[in-house]
């Protein structure tokens, strides 16, 4: 059984590390020279802050879990923990969202009515706005992959039989 695993950015992981150091940095400094640059309680609250940046930086660059899974039955993403199955899968659509620092982008699955957990189904009208549907993966964390390459394996996986999926993952190039 051939399946492709998408693993989280190691490149983003890093970044993360990079980008809260100097702010950690500044506010050590600031802390052990009495506080000169701001009160006391905003050096501690921006040591918080951005001293978060560094464990979740260490955790998601040392994290092997794959975060997306495609194989002969079905898609799996992390946070649902369950594999959507072929046979659920009406719909696959691209979804993007820009603001001034990044890009978050989805693949989003439109699942039949009868697939969909009942704590899905608690969140439907809360996600329904943004225009995204019912098991949404997001590949902002992931490695980087062509989004419409992977929507049209997607597509072919939906209506092709078994023989057809390996065929189709095993000639899958991101």
């Amino acid at each position: 059984m051939y399946e492709i695993k998408l693993y989280k950015s190691k490149w983003r992981a890093a970044i993360l590390i990079i980008l809260s150091l100097p702010f950690i940095i500044i506010v050590i400094r600031d802390l052990m020279n009495g506080h000169k640059i701001q009160p006391i309680w905003l050096d501690w609250v921006a040591l918080c802050f951005f001293g978060m940046g560094i464990p979740f930086g260490i955790f998601n660059l040392l994290d092997k879990r794959p975060q997306v899974i495609i194989n002969e039955h079905g898609v799996f993403y992390k946070a649902y923990k369950d594999f959507a199955e072929w046979r659920y899968i009406k719909d696959v659509y691209y979804k993007s969202f820009k603001n001034y620092a990044n890009e978050q982008k989805y693949i989003c699955l439109v699942l039949d009515q009868s697939a969909l957990p009942d704590i899905q189904k608690k969140f439907k009208n809360a996600i329904g706005f943004l225009g995204l549907a019912d098991y949404n993966i997001s590949l902002t964390e992931v490695q980087k992959i062509d989004e419409q390459k992977l929507i049209t394996l997607i597509k072919a996986m939906v209506n092709a039989n078994d023989d057809e999926k390996n065929r189709l993952l095993t000639e899958f190039k991101s």
